[in-house]
């Protein structure tokens, strides 16, 4: 608040106005820090009655008619260039608002209020005045230095017009980077004021400042998104989808890693036997007979069962069906994981 007033009072003495007096309303301007600046600076207060706006009705007049013009705008842009375009620029077309309608004749009289302000017949020229967000081509910095650049390199970079710059000269504008959403003074520019850029989509860069600030979410992309399932999954595909398999297929990639780790070891040993030439593990067959022979649960022909029931056949039909497609998964993993370990030429013909 005391920023705003001491602004204030520093542009109305570089029109050769002098502040004596404050007719304010009853919100901010109640404040202990204002009213000390205020008999600091020898000028005088009186407040509006509550709720009583009609008598600061110019003032809320302005006020929406700032607010009218800047939805305009923002509208405006939106419909020509919603890639780059965003609500959270308002604070900037409020102020390119205030810019308009300072600089420009009033319908009533055709007076201009920037010249009545400062006592002055000379109309401020409106060259320096284009469309709220319109592209701009901004030269590129060896150009702008003196320096020269390859030929076939682009002499220019499209950024977006926020408004001429408060602490400049006319010539020197705001401009808003779409790459990272930073806005810097810039006076080698050429505007776009039709916004004819913005109908070629195939030529004109992505605009990327609203999802590096936060305002969206990042588009979705045709590739994966690497997060820890996806990558789990990746590198330990199962397709049968046993539960009772050591490899998780349900995402906790530090299972995984569990696992891999407590089986290093039995891995390594694998790998100095197939080195020596010496074979400790039963083959296919042999590994499924023992675990069938060792089950209670699977049905085979020398077991001492005396109840021969269809159903029962059929159930340990079905289990041993099972426990042979897990059991040939599993030693198929193993084989590759010892040949991945040993290398080409280790396994035994």
């Amino acid at each position: 608040m005391i920023k705003a007033k001491i602004a204030f009072e520093k542009f109305a003495e570089s029109c050769g106005i002098s502040v004596s007096h404050y007719h304010p309303n009853n919100v901010r301007f109640v404040d202990n820090a204002f009213i000390m600046d205020a008999k600091e600076q020898g000028q005088s207060i009186s407040y509006c009655r509550v709720n009583a706006h009609h008598q600061d009705g110019k003032v809320e007049k302005r006020i929406r008619d700032l607010q009218v013009q800047a939805r305009v705008m923002i509208i405006h842009e939106m419909h020509q260039w919603n890639d780059a375009a965003a609500p959270q620029l308002w604070p900037y077309a409020v102020r390119l608002a205030n810019e308009i309608i300072n600089m420009t004749h009033r319908s009533k009289d055709g007076k201009v209020p920037l010249s009545i302000f400062s006592n002055s017949s000379q109309s401020p020229g409106l060259e320096t005045l284009h469309p709220f967000g319109c592209p701009v081509y901004i030269l590129e910095n060896a150009l702008q230095q003196g320096n020269k650049i390859v030929k076939w390199e682009n002499r220019s970079r499209i950024r977006m017009y926020l408004g001429p710059s408060p602490r400049h000269a006319r010539s020197v504008h705001l401009i808003l980077s779409i790459k990272t959403g930073l806005v810097s003074p810039q006076f080698h520019v050429s505007f776009d004021d039709f916004f004819e850029s913005t109908k070629w989509d195939e030529f004109m860069p992505r605009s990327e400042w609203k999802y590096k600030s936060r305002i969206t979410e990042e588009k979705a992309s045709n590739t994966l998104d690497l997060d820890r399932n996806t990558i789990t999954k990746l590198l330990c595909p199962n397709p049968n989808n046993n539960s009772n398999s050591p490899i998780d297929q349900g995402g906790n990639l530090d299972l995984v890693v569990q696992n891999d780790v407590q089986n290093d070891g039995n891995e390594q040993r694998t790998a100095v036997d197939y080195e020596d030439g010496e074979e400790k593990n039963n083959n296919h067959e042999e590994e499924l007979d023992r675990l069938a022979n060792s089950s209670p649960n699977i049905h085979h022909n020398n077991h001492s069962s005396t109840d021969n029931s269809p159903n029962n056949h059929l159930n340990d039909q079905i289990t041993y069906q099972g426990l042979t497609q897990s059991m040939t998964w599993q030693i198929g993993r193993q084989r590759q994981d010892r040949l991945m370990n040993t290398g080409p030429g280790m396994e035994e013909e």
